[in-house]
């Protein structure tokens, strides 16, 4: 009986198993992956390219159950509403519903763009090109434009840019109203706006941050079309956008004086080709420096308060600085930098916290291990002390500097006695780079020559010429040509206001540099610019 109760038992527990896997619902394993973007049910939605269109909600039902994603960046309605519509979805269906106090213009045919706001639920597979269209006339609109945004100094494509089109012609409506029609670029930097009526237009291109569809954010790319659309059917050229920051006028913040001698003067940006001029008296002696946005002036005036007057082409700006609680005289005099690698005919430079007023030649020593070499040449400028010497290539040396050695403006001497390695460098490792600048046409060039983010050299062109870099270390040289179309010897931006386009700036890389070797290259300046126009 006990066998047959334990038989009975241990098939009991088998049958209950089998039963409780037969019973578990489980995920499919294996099988293709859902690529599939959900499908509009065309019978099941409001339909489109209606003509006298009243509706106030839109229903879009799909094959498939839904999700809605950042439907306030993705969807977008040209022309652009003026209340934020209402967006929502619930198993197959997007409802898309107008604020009741929108009022749609009359005769104008309206596209609702979702963008990639509508993906399917389980994979999240986007319906893309979703636009739904009506017209709230007799026709839907036909015309259309195309085109493209690229970056105006890379030349590279811009994605989602707003390109946008106005009815209204006046040079502000770019700023304060919202556009007639707008689309969006895609990843190829390419747009096309579609369902125009004939008319006449203005267009423009924005890298839109605040999604306002105005230009109202000091930091946005923008781009403009040299002149007028007259659009009275869909045969038009392309249009090409140069996307580009425009240059913000200095903006004065504050000045201030950090201690006696030194006044800070923020500006946000700094201004170009700046001068200062004191009223009342100035100081015995002084000098400017720019650090990032900040004009530094040093000085060594002890009145109660200074006045003085900034002046560029930007600018005009009078500022009154209190006299500091703080002395110059309580600061040490520390050394900030040093650049004491160089080829031996060189310029060897240290740099110092405070301004140099003199040195003691007899307490600077410049040696090896054997003997001590005079300087040919040595001085101090502002807050550097310099010198030159006879000194072999690709070599070793000290720089000895004891005590009391430079005194600053305020009186104040470096304290302790300091040891800088010198090193000059072999010139093996250095070559030299022949350019033959081409013909160019009625504007003015400028050549940075750049090894990596440093300047080695700038140039202005002029006409055919050959330019020698001698002594320049091995590596890779990178040629930054600027078109200069307004002669003032710098870039410029460009200015909506003055439908002025930035000045063109292209680079050319040259053949690797090698140790020892002369790199020959012409520059061929037309051939460079047109062929960026071409593109």
């Amino acid at each position: 009986m006990a066998d047959q109760n334990r038989c009975w038992f241990v098939w009991f527990f088998i049958s209950s198993l089998l039963m409780l896997s037969c019973a578990q619902i489980g995920t499919p394993q294996g099988g293709p992956k859902d690529e599939a973007a959900p499908v509009m049910d065309l019978t099941n939605s409001t339909p489109g390219e209606q003509v006298f269109f009243e509706e106030r909600k839109i229903k879009l039902t799909f094959d498939e159950w839904i999700q809605l994603s950042n439907p306030s960046k993705e969807v977008f309605v040209s022309p652009p509403l003026d209340y934020p519509p209402k967006i929502s979805s619930r198993g197959k269906t997007l409802t898309f519903e107008f604020s009741d106090e929108e009022v749609l213009k009359e005769n104008t045919t309206y596209q609702i763009n979702f963008g990639k706001a509508v993906k399917d639920l389980r994979a999240g597979n986007e319906a893309e090109n979703l636009v739904f269209l009506f017209s709230t006339g007799e026709t839907i609109d036909q015309l259309q434009l195309t085109g493209s945004v690229q970056d105006g100094m890379s030349g590279k494509p811009v994605s989602d840019v707003v390109v946008m089109l106005y009815d209204n012609l006046s040079d502000s409506c770019f700023t304060t109203i919202k556009p007639l029609y707008l689309t969006r670029t895609d990843k190829e930097g390419l747009f096309e706006l579609k369902n125009l009526r004939a008319d006449t237009f203005q267009i423009f291109a924005l890298k839109d941050e605040n999604v306002s569809y105005t230009y109202d954010v000091p930091t946005e790319l923008v781009g403009f079309h040299d002149s007028l659309i007259v659009l009275t059917d869909s045969i038009y050229e392309k249009i090409v956008f140069d996307l580009f920051d425009e240059a913000d006028a200095p903006r004065f913040i504050q000045a201030k004086q950090t201690y006696q001698g030194l006044i800070n003067i923020m500006y946000q940006p700094p201004p170009e080709d700046y001068t200062m001029e004191f009223l009342g008296p100035a100081p015995d002696r002084y000098f400017t420096e720019v650090s990032g946005d900040t004009i530094k002036l040093w000085h060594n005036s002890q009145a109660d308060s200074l006045r003085l007057v900034i002046n560029s082409s930007e600018v005009n700006d009078t500022v009154q600085i209190k006299k500091s609680k703080k002395n110059m005289a309580d600061n040490k005099l520390v050394l900030v930098s040093k650049s004491l690698k160089a080829l031996s005919d060189d310029t060897f430079r240290t740099e110092w916290n405070l301004p140099l007023d003199s040195l003691d030649l007899d307490l600077i020593k410049l040696s090896d291990t054997m003997q001590n070499f005079p300087f040919t040449d040595y001085g101090i400028e502002d807050r550097e002390f310099w010198f030159r010497a006879k000194l072999a290539p690709a070599a070793q040396y000290t720089l000895s500097m004891d005590s009391l050695a430079l005194r600053a403006w305020s009186g104040q001497r470096n304290v302790d006695s300091l040891g800088f390695a010198v090193t000059t460098l072999d010139p093996e490792r250095f070559g030299n780079i022949m350019l033959t600048i081409s013909e160019q046409d009625t504007f003015s060039y400028l050549m940075d020559v750049k090894s990596g983010e440093r300047i080695v050299n700038s140039y202005v062109l002029d006409g055919v010429q050959m330019i020698t870099m001698p002594e320049l270390e091995a590596g890779k040289y990178v040629l930054k040509l600027t078109q200069d179309r307004n002669g003032d010897g710098r870039w410029t931006a460009g200015s909506i206001k003055e439908k002025r386009k930035p000045e063109t700036i292209k680079e050319l890389t040259l053949e690797e540099l090698k140790a020892g070797w002369d790199l020959e290259a012409t520059v061929d300046i037309q051939e460079i610019f047109n062929a960026a126009k071409s593109n």
